[in-house]
Order: structure tokens, then sequence, then C-alpha cells
């Protein structure tokens, strides 16, 4: 009792967001692929169909290995609305980051592999003039292979309204945790924004949390402005963790964007510089 899309076949569901949900299905030659659907409630919200219809364009457009990639973009209608857009992407196999550190702190030269294809993949974006925007666990992609996907580049220009009545407009732009501070003062941000929020991930994956927690995201959002920048070398993973790391991931994290890496690149020559030769 399969649905079709087009050319493709929609099989079973896969994930369901809260704007859009992904199925798994086939293309016309029988591969699997992952097709994702806007909620109908999404598709009067013009703000919203910009959005998604970007992530289709730039992941159409952006080509690595370590990027989700996008194999067709298109729309079709359906009683009572006028276009439902879609896309279909490539199917992988695996977990999300966030899963994966869910189940305790990552071994540490697994966390600098994992941040290492995450920069490369944002050092690719940023030539292209795509920053993310919204780099955390949820949006990045460990396969069954350990080849690291980042996904979701949909926020990277326009940001779908935040749902949240009371929350300050910095939330519209990225995940509390995540948030890099002059991205809460002036919203926009650079390149060097994502560069934070990877260094948050890479803290998150080697400390089990991130470096700011707190129940109230707004609280959260002052920690980033103006708590000191925590160190990994504190008394849980202080065994793990080498000083040469704690340096980078500091670094990751300044609050001053000028006193951060400038590129992606350097994010990566830094980190590739800590990864052992077995």
């Amino acid at each position: 009792d399969d649905k079709t899309l087009d050319k493709y076949i929609i099989e079973a569901e896969m994930a369901n967001g809260g704007t859009a949900t992904v199925y798994r299905g086939k293309d016309p030659a029988g591969v699997t692929v992952a097709i994702k659907i806007p909620h109908r409630e999404q598709i009067n919200d013009r703000d919203f169909v910009a959005t998604f219809l970007r992530e289709a364009q730039i992941g159409l457009e952006l080509r690595h290995p370590s990027i989700v990639r996008v194999l067709h973009a298109g729309s079709y209608r359906e009683a009572g609305f006028r276009q439902i857009p879609y896309f279909v992407m490539e199917y992988l196999e695996g977990q999300e980051l966030g899963d994966l550190i869910h189940k305790g702190p990552l071994e540490s030269q697994f966390a600098i592999m994992v941040a290492r294809s995450v920069a490369d993949a944002l050092q690719w974006a940023h030539a292209r003039g795509v920053v993310h925007r919204d780099i955390s666990p949820a949006n990045i992609f460990i396969t069954n292979k350990r080849l690291v996907k980042v996904m979701d580049f949909g926020i990277s220009t326009v940001s779908a309204r935040f749902t949240g009545k009371r929350q300050s407009k910095a939330l519209n732009f990225g995940t509390p945790a995540y948030l890099a501070p002059e991205r809460i003062t002036n919203s926009r941000g650079d390149a060097r924004s994502d560069i934070y929020s990877l260094g948050c991930v890479l803290f998150e994956m080697i400390a089990g949390a991130p470096p700011y927690v707190h129940e109230r995201p707004e609280i959260v959002v002052q920690m980033h402005l103006k708590a000191p920048v925590p160190s990994l070398k504190n008394e849980t993973t202080a065994s793990v963790v080498a000083r040469p790391l704690d340096i980078v991931v500091a670094k990751l994290l300044a609050k001053d964007p000028k006193n951060r890496y400038q590129t992606a690149g350097e994010v990566v020559s830094a980190l590739a510089d800590l990864i052992e030769e077995t």
C-alpha cells in the first residue's frame, strides 16, 4: 500500500520533526532514498516554505562527502493546497550525534575526528557563502560506517519563526545551547558563529554535556554572553583530555569572534594536529 510521489515510492515514516516528516522511499531505479515533506500546517507560512526550499537548494549545490546530499527537489499538488514542496536526500543508516552522546561521553580521538569532518564541511559551505547557523548534535549524523554528515542547512539565511511566546528574538536563530554570543546581540553572525557552535558540540562530545547548561534557555543565552569559558580539564575528564585539546576547545569557544579561529579551515588544521597516529 505504498504511496507514490512523482516518480518516487514512499514506503515508511522514518522521522517526524516539528515541521516536517522524513520518509524512506525508493527512486525509479529502486535505490533507497529519504524524502522530506513539510507538515500541512506549515505550507501557508511563507517564511517556512522559503527556509524549506533553501535547504533543498543548498543541499543540491553543496556537494561534499560530509554534507547530506539532496538528490532532487520538487513539489506536488494536493486538494486544498496549491503546491507542497518536498525534497529527496541520500538515505543514511546510523544515528544522530545527539543520540550517540546520550549514551555517554565519546572517546576523545573519535570526537576530534567528528569535529574535524564537520569543520571540513563548514569550510566548503563557507567558501560558497553559506553559513549553517544551527550546528548542533541534532544536525550531525554518524553513519554505520562512521562517516559524518551535516544536515539541515535550511536555517542558514532564512529562519522559521520561533513558536515560544516569550523567548528572546535570538532563539529564532539556532539552538540555545550552541548559540554564539554575537548571534544573541545582533542575530546575524558570520562563519565564525558556526565555529563557536562546533566548539560547543566538541565540548559536549567529550564532557557529556554542552559548556553551558541550565533548565531555562534564556539563562543559557546569558551564560554564552557572560559566563567564563569552562575548561575540559575538570575532575571528571582530567584523565582523558590532553592540554592541547583543551586549548583548541577554549579558542573555539572564545566570546569575541576575533579571538576564535577565523576560518573553518584553520579548525581543520588545528584538529588534524590532535589526531594520534595509530
